[in-house]
């Protein structure tokens, strides 16, 4: 009995060591080869102790991609001979150190090659027969703080090339070059001087040279370019002088000058037909005198805000839109000449303009002007407002001091927004004639206008607050103030009539929660403010699981509402009254950038029309 407990103990021990033995191969540490090849002609050795790779031979290296990856290189030698170096051979390698030395044989340099190389200093000569620097090539090698020197014959600078280096002093870019990858150069702060594109050069990607924020001389573009892309130089704040944009220039991305520090004139392409939002915005030194291209139909949103050293803006006859906040906050602005063919002035386009002054004269084809469109622009006199116009919007001319005398609404007005012309010095005004169309009159819209005494209603009595009141809104009491100062006397025509407020439908007398699904179209809806343009601007619709309806500001019934998330068309199924119609079947459609747009069919005595919504400034729904 005890011999078979030897035996089995014996055994067990037996096995139990050749488990050990066999684990122990498993997890000894692989032995890195010393050297071998890579490429057809080419050999590499590792010196382990020294912690040296060393390539030498001739042709092209063909390894595959993060090859040394498990070697620790601290020194890199690449002899004469070497033409190219392969995608990522020396990727995330931040413990290589010193000056990286290229061959002069050197022809390609493929993307990710020295990827993250974060330790390697000093200056970066790139050898004369590089024609191509790939994707990436030298992207986060952070202490690179010498001089960049790139060849004559060079042709492509790739994507993320250099982002994030140090580089010092003035960047040459070969006369060669055709072609300047996405943030090529972004976040370089280190460069100084100027910054001259060659005129060959004709694409250069975004955000190329975006927050190389140590250039301090001038740019020069090249003249073989159609588009500035987005970002293209955002955030270049010491950049000095005149910006002359060639008139090859078709096209400006959204922030492609943002926050630079031109401190000289800006002249425009002469092609130049299109320009994104924030293009031009916060560069607050560029001065004179600014002429938009004959082209232009548009000015984004924000183009210009902020250029608070801007004097004059001549505009072509051919513009259409002034969109939101345009010229917001150009403080040095004295005068606009707005074109004859001007349909809409968005939100805050001239907001803060205090230094606009003299009278304004809107041309006879604008829809609409926008909320705060011309807030607290103190030194405007007199305004005369077109036959063409449907609404002005809230606060549209608020603060606006200076401005006096008799005002005349023409008939074709049918909003008058909150607080449009609040504290001015408006003397009387007159609301059309007797074919007036003019149905609302926001809260406060002539308020603390001290000078007002008289108002004559000659039409038909639109909606207004005749006194001051408090309102529930957003869950917070809101106060809404008098259409009108306390003192004015307001007239009225025999035989008018009064507009009444429709109180809105509800599905078969009562209302339902529609509950707002997320990460589908309606998630846009949640919490949104939208409202009616044109002549239907008094509208405001909110969305949670019942849809709020304002008119003029007065809060209605909450509204059964039905949608499918998963509604391709994206319709919502809604029906309410409103001045005498009834607007139904609402759908989203697409807006300008991220504005949310609603279509809704409106039926008043038989005709059809549409309704648009939005959560933005009006020219949203006209640009797509």
């Amino acid at each position: 009995m005890k011999k078979g407990w030897v035996v089995l103990n014996v055994l067990c021990i037996g096995i139990a060591c050749m488990m050990m033995t066999s684990c122990t191969g498993i997890f000894q540490q692989k032995k890195l080869e010393s050297s071998g090849q890579c490429g057809d002609q080419l050999n590499w050795t590792y010196d382990q102790k020294k912690k040296t790779l060393t390539i030498s031979g001739s042709g092209a290296m063909n390894v595959p991609k993060f090859y040394w990856n498990e070697y620790e290189i601290q020194t890199l030698v690449l002899e004469e001979g070497i033409t190219s170096i392969s995608q990522s051979a020396f990727y995330g390698h931040s413990e290589l150190r010193g000056e990286l030395k290229l061959p002069s044989t050197l022809e390609t340099i493929e993307e990710f090659a020295f990827y993250d190389c974060g330790n390697l200093e000093g200056n970066l000569i790139i050898p004369e027969n590089v024609k191509r620097i790939g994707d990436y090539a030298f992207r986060g090698c952070e202490k690179m703080n010498g001089n960049l020197q790139l060849p004559e014959g060079l042709l492509s600078i790739g994507k993320n090339a250099f982002y994030d280096c140090a580089f010092q002093d003035e960047l040459h870019i070969p006369e060669s070059v055709l072609e300047i990858g996405r943030a090529a150069f972004k976040g370089c702060v280190g460069l100084r001087g100027n910054l001259i594109i060659p005129d060959r050069v004709e694409s250069i990607g975004d955000y190329a040279f975006a927050q190389c924020s140590g250039l301090d001389g001038e740019l020069k573009l090249s003249t073989s370019l159609k588009t500035i892309p987005e970002s293209c130089f955002n955030g270049c704040e010491n950049l000095k002088g005149d910006l002359i944009v060639p008139d090859s220039i078709e096209e400006i991305g959204a922030h492609a000058f943002w926050n630079c520090g031109f401190d000289g004139k800006l002249v425009l392409s002469k092609s130049l037909k299109k320009m994104g939002i924030y293009a031009f915005s916060s560069c607050r030194k560029l001065m004179g005198s600014l002429v938009i291209p004959e082209l232009m139909e548009t000015i984004p949103s924000y183009a210009f805000a902020y250029c608070t050293d801007l004097e004059s803006v001549t505009f072509p006859g051919t513009l259409k839109y002034i969109s939101e906040g345009a010229f917001g906050d150009c403080t040095a602005l004295k005068n606009i000449g707005l074109p004859e063919h001007l349909l809409i002035i968005g939100n805050d386009a001239f907001r803060h303009c205090i230094s606009l002054e003299g009278d304004l004269n809107l041309p006879d084809s604008l829809l609409s002007i926008g909320e705060r469109s011309f807030e607290n622009c103190k030194k405007m006199k007199y305004i005369k407002l077109p036959e063409s116009l449907l609404n002005i919007k809230e606060d549209a001319f608020v603060d606006c001091e200076a401005l006096c005398g008799d005002l005349l609404i023409p008939d074709s007005v049918y909003v008058i927004g909150p607080n449009a012309f609040q504290k001015t010095k408006i003397s009387s005004v007159q609301f059309g004639n007797q074919n007036a169309k003019l149905v609302s009159i926001g809260s406060g819209a002539f308020y603390q206008c001290d000078a007002l005494k008289n108002v004559q209603f000659t039409g038909n009595i639109p909606d207004y607050y005749a006194e001051t009141g408090i309102e529930e809104k957003d869950g917070y009491p809101e106060t809404l103030y008098s259409s009108f100062p306390e003192d004015c006397k307001i007239d009225f025509v025999e035989n008018q009539k009064n507009i009444e407020n429709d109180l809105p439908l509800s599905i078969n007398g009562e209302t339902q929660e529609n509950k707002i699904e997320p990460y589908s179209w309606m998630d846009h809806l949640r919490g949104s403010k939208l409202k009616g343009t044109g002549q239907y601007a008094d509208i405001e619709i909110i969305f949670e699981d019942m849809m709020e309806l304002r008119v003029n500001g007065r809060r209605k019934n909450n509204v059964e509402f039905k949608a499918d998330p998963y509604d391709a068309e994206m319709k919502i199924s809604i029906t309410f009254p409103y001045r005498g119609g009834i607007v139904t079947d609402m759908r989203m459609i697409e807006g300008n950038g991220s504005d949310c747009v609603l279509e809704a069919t409106y039926t008043k005595d038989g005709q059809e029309s549409f309704i648009y919504f939005t959560d933005g400034s009006e020219e949203g729904i006209y640009i797509f």
